[in-house]
């Protein structure tokens, strides 16, 4: 795509000519567009994104409130502090929630248009900037706090929203921490990409103590991506700790394609191969071994 050249290239033009043809763009290259940006986002986009809440078509309008919402310093981040801050009030050691109006046309505006109060109410929350929530604890304490008036999930998945995009490591580790093994998806997994890599290993611990290993090999396909080496280490050990179980080929078919140079010479792919494994472990022991092999003849 063009833009995503231009973004590259000479972003200043490129932003120049998106905003000149803007209004003759047909919907779906406009939704492409918005969502190319997003690769690029600064501050100074916000005055367009504000112009695309208003698009005619839905997707746009969307995408755009979810980039506003990345800009902690926006005028809709701000907005979004102040219904937090209506909707979500401390009483005591818990949190009491009123879910907000679906016929409020100014908040359908900055959520993209959803009308139901429960997904309102988590778009509300995964906009605010997470600063608003500091008077009231470290971000365990906030999290932890029992909920009245809505799913105690519709706040907790607003809050995993926020720790993404806001980049914020401490909530990202809070999120992981305090998630229920019914509650682990691909947002959730997402966290580990905040973390700094020594907290990698932990991490996979967390996940593995949360959940079975079959729920664990699913949660490996969603981890972000590139893996750090702390990462591949941590997903290999796990599943050497798990050489009978047929159920985790998925995990060591993503593990073999992931992890990086640094692992390829696992115990995995150097040790013999235990009595009674499964199927996987012959198969991920020759993909790291192959891979080994060709890093080796490109490095000569």
């Amino acid at each position: 795509m063009w833009l995503r050249h231009a973004l590259a290239t000479d972003p200043d033009a490129a932003r120049t000519a998106l905003t000149s043809t803007w209004s003759r763009e047909p919907a779906g290259d406009r939704a492409d567009f918005v969502a190319v940006l997003g690769e690029h986002l600064l501050p100074d986009d916000e005055p367009f994104l504000e112009t695309a809440l208003d698009d005619r078509a839905g997707q746009v309008r969307e995408t755009a409130a979810q980039l506003l919402a990345r800009l902690p310093g926006s005028r809709l981040a701000q907005r979004m502090r102040e219904r937090a801050g209506r909707c979500v009030r401390p009483d005591g050691e818990r949190w009491v929630v009123g879910l907000p109006d679906p016929a409020d046309a100014a908040l359908l505006r900055d959520t993209g248009g959803t009308r139901h109060p429960g997904e309102l109410l988590r778009r509300i929350v995964g906009a605010t900037p997470l600063d608003h929530w500091a008077p009231h604890g470290t971000p365990e304490q906030v999290l932890a706090r029992p909920v009245t008036g809505c799913d105690p999930g519709v706040l907790r998945g607003g809050w995993t929203l926020a720790a993404g995009r806001q980049r914020d490591a401490a909530w990202g580790a809070a999120v992981l921490t305090a998630a229920d093994a019914a509650s682990i998806d691909g947002t959730v997994t997402e966290m580990v990409r905040l973390l700094p890599a020594a907290l990698h290993r932990p991490a996979v611990g967390v996940l593995a103590a949360k959940l079975s290993p079959q729920a664990m090999a699913s949660a490996v396909t969603l981890l972000p991506q590139p893996w750090s080496p702390e990462l591949g280490t941590a997903v290999l050990d796990w599943l050497a700790a798990h050489p009978g179980n047929r159920g985790l080929g998925g995990a060591a078919r993503a593990a073999g394609r992931t992890v990086p140079t640094g692992c390829l010479r696992h115990l995995i792919a150097t040790a013999p191969l235990p009595v009674g494994a499964a199927p996987w472990w012959r198969e991920l022991a020759t993909t790291l071994t192959f891979r080994r092999e060709m890093h080796k003849e490109l490095d000569r």
